[in-house]
């Protein structure tokens, strides 16, 4: 019995320690289960931030993949710029050497402008003092001054006046002197105004009636002598033995100028029968051959009479009323030619003007076009 105690005694402890393993291993499982569902959890947890960093990880590599396309874009972009860049720089270039040659050309035909227009002036001067000098009749005789102005020196405006009215309504079929009717070519002036000599200051009128007026009108104010040449009455020829042949022959004279068809006869009259040389040498050379018997002037203004006697010595060329005649002509032919000559180049210093203004905003422009490359440029490489 004691024995039978004694085990089931001992089967009670060990039932007893089995109960008590039984509840450690329960209280061990169920903080092992704990740990199991917080590890489960922690696992979730950390699954669901390895999905998120996945995501952002992804997210990362967009966007370096996209920063690197954006690098290689900005490159090329770069690369663009500076070609655009190099392009705007040489029409910079092109336009500032083309805008410089324009402003030299600019320059240099301004200054050919104004050197025309100073000769313009030069010529316009020259031709006013000789037409004042037409106009007041200088050169002429004191005779041929009253005629021509109806001058009345020393006399009120209002007698001026008074006297003018009256010798217009009585002085009538004036013409003028010789030598403002006539017309040569500056070469052959001198020679002419010497053949005409004293016969230059004659005054042409219509008829020996207008002449007989004149000349009282010069008695009555003591104005002094001048030869009249009535138109109805003056009669002349042209010589026929002139020496054409000889080399130093230039022409006869009455051939080397120029005047209206009705003063024909006074031109033959006063120079139809004088032979114009080239020098004084051929002068006496043709003298010699005709037997003294021809009337010869040389261009330079020296005389061989018919007879032999001869007439010389200096001579101011241009200072005769008949070369200042031919010279105001030629001044007034060259002062046209001059003017067109200005117009023109105003209207190419004009274009030219123009064309620098042209270039100056092109290149204003080219350089504004620089300007925002290198702008665009810069914003790149911030960028970069």
């Amino acid at each position: 019995m004691h024995q039978k105690d004694i085990e089931t005694e001992q089967a009670r402890e060990r039932l007893s320690a089995a109960e008590a393993r039984l509840a450690s291993c329960d209280a061990e499982a169920a903080v092992l289960n704990a740990n199991i569902e917080s590890s489960i959890e922690n696992a979730r947890r950390i699954l669901e931030d390895l999905e998120q960093q996945s995501g952002r990880v992804r997210e990362i590599e967009t966007e370096i993949a996209g920063g690197m396309q954006r690098l290689k874009d900005i490159e090329h972009e770069k690369a663009a710029l500076q070609e655009k860049r190099a392009s705007a720089e040489n029409v910079r270039k092109g336009c500032r050497m083309k805008l410089d040659s324009r402003e030299g050309m600019l320059t240099g035909e301004t200054e050919r402008l104004r050197s025309l227009e100073q000769e313009c002036s030069a010529l316009e001067t020259r031709i006013r003092i000789l037409t004042d000098m037409q106009r007041d009749y200088e050169g002429y005789s004191k005779a041929v001054r009253s005629v021509m102005q109806r001058d009345y020196e020393g006399y009120s405006k209002a007698v001026r006046s008074v006297m003018r009215e009256r010798e217009h309504q009585t002085l009538r079929g004036i013409h003028g002197p010789v030598s403002g009717l006539l017309r040569t070519d500056r070469e052959t002036a001198l020679a002419v105004e010497t053949a005409l000599g004293s016969s230059g200051q004659n005054i042409v009128v219509d008829t020996q009636q207008d002449a007989r007026l004149a000349i009282e009108m010069l008695q009555r104010r003591d104005a002094g002598r001048a030869t009249f040449l009535p138109l109805d009455t003056i009669r002349g020829s042209r010589m026929h033995d002139a020496p054409e042949d000889d080399p130093g022959f230039v022409g006869i004279a009455s051939d080397l100028v120029q005047a209206d068809a009705k003063y024909s006869q006074i031109v033959l009259n006063l120079l139809g029968r004088t032979v114009v040389a080239e020098r004084l040498t051929d002068a006496i050379r043709m003298s010699k051959k005709s037997g003294n018997r021809l009337r010869i002037v040389t261009l330079d203004g020296q005389m061989i009479h018919a007879g032999g006697s001869m007439t010389g010595g200096s001579s101011v060329q241009g200072s005769g009323i008949l070369s200042r005649a031919s010279e105001l002509d030629e001044l007034r032919q060259k002062a046209g030619d001059a003017r067109k000559k200005q117009e023109a180049q105003q209207q190419q210093v004009a274009t030219l003007q123009r064309t620098v203004e042209t270039l100056r905003y092109e290149l204003q422009m080219a350089q504004e076009d620089l300007t925002a490359l290198d702008r665009d440029e810069a914003a790149l490489e911030a960028e970069k």
